[in-house]
């Protein structure tokens, strides 16, 4: 019920404590930062670039599915703006806050990969039954379960995608830019 000027303004301030924070803490060590050629080392690893082609694209690819679904359904379903703003956050808040119980559960019954297949195959499972039988009740289903599904996901593919180093020579630090750039990828 406020208006959008004092909310972006209320952002402004807070970020003011992490600048606070940032410069009285100053972090400790170097940053190693790897040269263009060094992450595009990586690529010459097949087991990384066929994770990041079949693993990370794909689930990044259909991660925008709540942030394009949500807003688009909520409004043909005659509901304000207001609720597809709770059902974003709900997910958003479902995946931050069981992910460290979540991730430690599905990590004592199943190695990372297996459960990165099992995070793929959870996701496509819950688009696809929204895309069967698509209703409010449903979106409400695919927030939680999507959700759920990125609580112990995301961080189970960052392990496995690190583990498909071998015996390349490249730092994780080079590697995970190369995540990361596939990531935004699969994003847009």
């Amino acid at each position: 019920q406020i208006p959008y000027r004092f909310v972006y303004l209320l952002a402004a301030a807070i970020m003011v404590a992490p600048l606070v924070v940032l410069f009285r803490l100053r972090p400790f060590g170097d940053l190693q930062v790897g040269r263009l050629k060094d992450v595009f080392g990586v690529l010459k690893n097949r087991k990384a670039v066929s994770f990041l082609l079949f693993m990370v694209l794909p689930i990044y690819a259909c991660s925008v599915f709540i942030s394009y679904v949500t807003p688009l359904a909520v409004d043909a379903y005659g509901f304000s703006a207001t609720v597809v703003s709770a059902l974003l956050l709900a997910n958003y808040l479902i995946s931050a806050y069981a992910s460290p119980y979540m991730t430690r559960v599905v990590s004592k019954r199943f190695t990372s990969t297996v459960a990165c297949i099992l995070y793929v195959v959870l996701c496509a499972a819950i688009i696809a039954a929204y895309t069967l039988f698509p209703s409010m009740p449903m979106l409400l289903v695919v927030v939680v379960g999507l959700g759920l599904a990125d609580a112990f996901g995301t961080g189970m593919m960052t392990d496995a995608y690190t583990r498909t180093r071998g015996t390349y020579a490249y730092h994780d630090n080079d590697a995970l830019v190369a995540y990361i750039l596939m990531t935004r990828i699969g994003v847009t």
